[in-house]
């Protein structure tokens, strides 16, 4: 009986467990790239040496499925690492969340949010955004976040990061910018995207069920006599 008890109750546990928020990809306390490249926004090219330029984007993935994830996720956050060279640019830098389109960024699932340079530090800083609820990520699926502007005056720049020993998600990502397109490894951009599981799968719905019905049971059943 006591190890029936804790098998429920330890399936119990999972199923808070497995609503737990997961994060997905994060490399915000990584080393800087050792010649970090001038990655810009915009679609603005200076004079020769010309930065790289924009839009930019990196990739991410959600986890491959296994039953102690739970159900779908939902995507809740992302930090970008960036800075404004001119913060009174009057420009206005777009976050968004793209699909994969066989290796590269695709189509613009959903916009993240909107950051004015005006607002935006002149030093590498994290800023948080945090999208409207409801964008469903499913399983082993690559995505890609990115960072555009519609005017060429725009001065962001997204730091770029080696991997580290408290980097989650790197591995087989890439970066993508306009002036040489798909790169793969290191260095890759700094930033953070974090999802929280939204439903459990319909089986371990059931197998919870069925703990928590076994265990009141197994309380009500009158505790048997030893001779």
């Amino acid at each position: 009986m006591r190890r029936f008890c804790t098998l429920s109750l330890a399936v119990v546990a999972f199923g808070f467990v497995a609503n737990a928020a997961v994060v997905l990809y994060d490399n915000l306390a990584g080393t800087p790239a050792s010649s970090p490249y001038i990655e810009r926004v915009s679609s603005f090219v200076n004079p020769y040496p010309p930065p790289r330029y924009g839009p930019l984007y990196n990739s991410f993935s959600t986890p491959t499925y296994a039953p102690w994830t739970g159900g779908t996720f939902s995507l809740t956050e992302v930090v970008v690492d960036i800075l404004a060279l001119n913060p009174s640019d009057g420009a206005t830098t777009v976050v968004g969340l793209y699909a994969n389109n066989s290796g590269q960024p695709g189509a613009l699932i959903a916009t993240i949010g909107t950051l004015a340079d005006s607002g935006i530090a002149s030093t590498f800083t994290d800023y948080a955004l945090y999208p409207a609820p409801g964008i469903i990520l499913p399983f082993d699926t690559t995505y890609w976040i990115g960072l555009s502007s519609v005017s060429l005056a725009d001065s962001v720049q997204w730091a770029m990061t080696n991997y580290n020993d408290f980097s989650i998600g790197l591995f087989n990502q890439h970066y993508d910018d306009a002036t040489y397109g798909v790169k793969p490894g290191f260095p890759l951009f700094e930033m953070q995207v974090d999802e929280d599981v939204v439903a459990p799968e319909p089986a371990g719905c059931a197998v919870l069920v069925f703990a928590i019905i076994a265990l009141a049971g197994a309380k009500r059943r009158p505790a048997s006599v030893r001779p």
